[in-house]
């Protein structure tokens, strides 16, 4: 899902448009893995009729809700929420049934800062910490792909702003 053109300004080009990492799923993955094989264990083991049916049907719906719940649910949110930073603007869009919008200019930055644990820098992702001037609440941008790149992106297009030879 691509930052739709029609959203830009005028001279206003898209500097980077991604949506979080991969790595992002990892852990409803795990989930839904843990779901499936209680699931299979449920049906190879517990017998037939009586109290071990409505065990199964118990934990059967329990082991389906997790799926759901974290599998599909998380995958939606990931596949709806992107990370755009245009020649002007940081926009994150997000939300499944509810679609949220936060922009903010890039003159409207106050700081940007990287975070990535050991495991974040060997998947390529991390942390973009986005501090703002004003009323206006920093973000939190998660499982950015390439982050310390972005970082340094939105730091040379925030200077190119500000510099009136730019």
């Amino acid at each position: 899902m691509a930052f739709p053109e029609r959203l830009l300004e005028e001279s206003e080009e898209i500097l980077i448009d991604r949506r979080p990492s991969w790595a992002a799923m990892l852990r409803p993955a795990v989930l839904v893995l843990v779901g499936v094989l209680v699931v299979w264990a449920c049906l190879r083991w517990l017998p037939n009729g009586g109290i071990a049916t409505v065990v199964k049907v118990v934990v059967l719906a329990q082991a389906a809700k997790v799926i759901v719940l974290t599998g599909g649910v998380q995958v939606l949110r990931w596949a709806r929420t992107e990370y755009t930073l245009t020649s002007r603007r940081l926009v994150m869009r997000h939300g499944v049934w509810r679609r949220s919008v936060w922009e903010v200019p890039l003159t409207g930055i106050a700081r940007c800062s990287v975070e990535s644990g050991w495991i974040d820098r060997r998947l390529g992702t991390g942390t973009l910490l986005v501090e703002t001037y004003g009323q206006q609440p920093g973000r939190t941008l998660r499982s950015f792909p390439r982050a310390a790149h972005a970082r340094l992106s939105l730091s040379l297009a925030a200077e190119s702003l500000s510099d009136p030879v730019g």
